[in-house]
């Protein structure tokens, strides 16, 4: 869903949306692991509470 490119020790932070953890592990283990250029890749899980794009406009 979301990519950034981040400073200090990581190198990125993606946000991905997926099933459940077995998708996820699908996901990191088979797809992102297998790309030439990933060296290592670690996790959070969070639950979202609030999202949204609307501006506050004061």
């Amino acid at each position: 869903m979301e990519c950034y490119l981040m400073g200090w020790q990581s190198d990125f932070l993606r946000k991905v949306v997926v099933a459940g953890l077995t998708a996820y592990h699908m996901f990191s283990s088979g797809k992102l692991a297998a790309l030439d250029n990933v060296g290592q890749n670690r996790s959070s899980f969070v639950n979202e509470v609030k999202s949204s794009t609307r501006l506050p406009v004061f």
